[in-house]
């Protein structure tokens, strides 16, 4: 917890806060497609970061990766919503949480892998924790197994979502470092909104008229705008294992909120994996070892 400054850590609460409670806040853009939605959004942030980067912007010129950071960005986001998207009602919402619980373990591999490769450092004391974490999600969520053949292509969908949102936090992470993160912003932001309103005229899932533009002035929306804001902050700053453990804290959070909502009975399997899940997550949020094993790699 040295090294990084207080503020990330109480926007990374923040971030997770909002996450856990998307639940509770209903749905922006009542009427509006998935693409519609997510155009707005990225396009919404996009002006916001050229209102705030003018003058960088403009002398910015070739000193930005622009290449990589869209190739990454869309890695990031725009690809693995749309893997996703496509697997409809074929995978549960508890699935797919699941799915990305395994997250920070895919970033050690990662991360570890590649700095074998480069000879940079050793972070396999991580994927024990990230492991048991994801055991503990497992005993918390009812998680089972997809019996149709449309879920089990589903979930490889996700599964291979989880592997690009992974590859691409190490990178999005290393082409950040010295970049102010309104050019960043801009940069992805507009990326993503291109690529998903491609998307979105391919698939024929935009509905059009006022419904999409009256999203803007939900409350959910504007709970979205902030999470993607502080998602290019904590991308920046946090180690990428680190910031991976969202999908640990997220799921934490929502188990919490549903106990004292709709108290249930408490079990040992629920005891036990709160143990694991919480223990894990710990470990791989506030070991000291996290900035000397966890390399940034992903040249």
């Amino acid at each position: 917890m040295d090294s990084i400054k207080i503020s990330v850590w109480l926007a990374f609460v923040v971030y997770c806060l909002l996450a856990s409670a998307a639940w509770i806040v209903t749905p922006f853009g009542e009427g509006a497609s998935f693409f519609e939605r997510q155009v707005i959004l990225f396009a919404v942030a996009g002006v916001g970061a050229i209102a705030f980067s003018r003058k960088k912007l403009r002398t910015a010129g070739r000193r930005l990766p622009w290449v990589r950071m869209v190739v990454a960005g869309v890695s990031f986001w725009g690809v693995p919503a749309c893997l996703i998207h496509g697997t409809g009602s074929g995978v549960p919402s508890i699935t797919i949480s699941a799915t990305f619980a395994l997250l920070p373990a895919v970033v050690v591999l990662v991360t570890t892998i590649d700095g074998t490769i480069w000879g940079q450092g050793d972070g396999w004391g991580y994927l024990v924790p990230a492991l048991a974490a994801f055991g503990g999600i497992l005993l918390l969520l009812p998680v089972g197994l997809p019996e149709s053949v449309r879920g089990q292509l589903g979930s490889t969908l996700v599964f291979v979502a989880v592997i690009l949102v992974a590859v691409s936090s190490v990178w999005m992470h290393r082409l950040m470092q010295g970049v102010a993160i309104a050019e960043t912003m801009f940069i992805v932001c507009f990326a993503n909104a291109a690529f998903l309103a491609i998307c979105g005229l391919v698939a024929r899932d935009f509905v059009g008229g006022w419904a999409g533009l009256r999203t803007v002035l939900s409350l959910s929306s504007c709970v979205d705008l902030i999470q993607v804001i502080l998602v290019f902050l904590l991308l920046r700053e946090m180690q990428p294992v680190r910031f991976a453990a969202r999908y640990l804290v997220i799921p934490l959070l929502t188990v919490v909120e549903g106990y004292v909502v709709l108290r249930p009975e408490v079990t040992a399997r629920m005891v036990v994996g709160a143990v694991l899940l919480v223990g894990g997550t710990v470990w791989v949020l506030f070991s000291k070892a996290s900035d000397d094993e966890v390399i940034l790699s992903l040249r």
